[in-house]
């Protein structure tokens, strides 16, 4: 039974970076576009997660039973089903815009995640990671592929604005695509030695630099760069780890400067990303909005959230009939102040304790992902983007894993060892 339930684990974690919602949309799936039954608006990874999670506590493992266990587990998992019992009473009322859908994929995914990767070996985290760098070099070379070429690969319902000149490659939106790309860097700049020089990173983390201007998200780009600069100066030493040596301690500071160079070159992607900064096409005005549509909410309305009528009512009178663009005001909105509070303190939680155990590039990285979502739409809709952050945070930040150019197979019973993901 835990073969089944590693196997289900692997197909879930591929889906879940391979079949973005236009490539589901591309194959028929019909998971962002209109039309299509309730089954499609739901990512294929969220079945298969959850048959591997249900599977594996059926087992009756300890291991699995473990994780169930776990306080900041029970609390993250309890509020991501509330959230999803509140998206059944919105949908219960026959007018709905998609939040239970929402719901089960951003919120409860991540839990099933959490549980099913208790079947995974260090040999198989290791080679999710190979994969997930050789996944991202590929993405950062689409993403400049269509930077160049003008227009997105794979078509993309962002396109119907006919002003979306920003790549996505393989990760849906340009936001998206911007913040997993700058976690990714995030990883290769903090992470510990192993046995991979620093110096061998340098050639992947301009490839995924130069497509971030290509993606073209704002905040993942600041963020970056303060979060890299934070990783270099807060630096805790641990004796049962590979040092952080001068040379890596330095890196952040060579990629600011790189990056400052890059900036007075005339390459038009980057010029174009840079005028955002002065000209972001009303993108300030709509978040600004956000904070102006709480001020329509009565009491109730704000503690419980607003019907989807209500909220249709209030994002078209303040000109935001595209989206709320702040994730935790569109949550405050649909579900609520309370579970949105609740889920404020719950997510972080959940990601801050899975990241103590793993390397310290995995702190950094959830560090980023906070703070960067707490300023766009991304948790505030249907989003992959948690259990995607979970999947690179498990499967690249490791301990112990000594590697040569990518990955080491461990041998005896390291190979069969499953992989301390979070603390008890």
């Amino acid at each position: 039974m835990s073969t089944v339930v590693r196997q289900l684990t692997l197909a879930g974690i591929v889906m879940l970076f391979l079949l973005g919602g236009p490539m589901l949309d591309m194959i028929g799936w019909t998971y962002t576009s209109a039309g299509g039954s309730f089954v499609t608006k739901i990512h294929p990874s969220f079945f298969i997660l959850f048959l591997a999670a249900g599977v594996a506590l059926l087992s009756g493992k300890d291991r699995y039973w473990q994780q169930m266990r776990k306080p900041w587990f029970l609390a993250y998992t309890l509020c991501a089903i509330l959230l999803v019992a509140r998206a059944v009473a919105i949908a219960s009322t026959g007018v709905t815009q998609g939040e239970l859908s929402a719901a089960m994929v951003t919120f409860l995914m991540p839990a099933f995640l959490l549980v099913a990767a208790q079947s995974l070996s260090r040999t198989d985290f290791d080679r999710i990671g190979v994969g997930l760098r050789f996944f991202f070099i590929f993405n950062s070379l689409m993403g400049l592929a269509e930077r160049l070429a003008g227009h997105r690969f794979i078509p993309s319902f962002i396109d119907a604005e006919g002003k979306e000149l920003r790549a996505a490659a393989l990760l849906s939106h340009p936001l998206d695509a911007s913040l997993l790309t700058g976690i990714m860097i995030v990883f290769l700049v903090s992470a510990r030695k192993k046995s991979l020089p620093v110096w061998m990173r340098v050639p992947e983390i301009l490839l995924h630099g130069m497509a971030m201007f290509a993606f073209g998200g704002r905040s993942a780009l600041v963020f970056t760069t303060i979060v890299l600069i934070f990783s270099a100066v807060v630096v805790r030493q641990d004796r049962s780890q590979n040092k952080i040596g001068p040379l890596q301690r330095f890196l952040p500071i060579a990629i600011l400067i790189a990056g400052v160079a890059l900036i007075f070159l005339p390459i038009p992607f980057v010029e174009a990303t840079l005028a955002r900064f002065s000209n972001d096409n009303a993108s300030s005005e709509t978040r600004n909005a956000a904070f102006q549509m709480l001020t329509a909410l009565d009491p109730a309305q704000l503690l419980w959230g607003a019907d989807a009528n209500r909220r249709t009512i209030i994002m078209a009178f303040f000109h935001s009939e595209r989206g709320i663009e702040i994730a935790w005001i569109a949550l405050i909105m649909i579900y609520g102040a309370i579970l949105a509070a609740f889920y404020a303190v719950t997510m972080p939680l959940m990601l801050m304790l899975t990241a103590r155990r793993l390397d310290r590039s995995a702190l950094y990285m959830a560090l980023l992902f906070i703070v960067v979502t707490a300023g766009s739409l991304s948790l505030g809709s249907k989003t992959m983007l948690i259990s995607q952050l979970l999947t690179m945070m498990l499967a690249l930040c490791q301990k112990q894993v000594r590697s040569a150019l990518f990955f080491r197979v461990p041998t005896g019973e390291e190979a069969h060892s499953p992989a301390p993901l979070a603390p008890s």
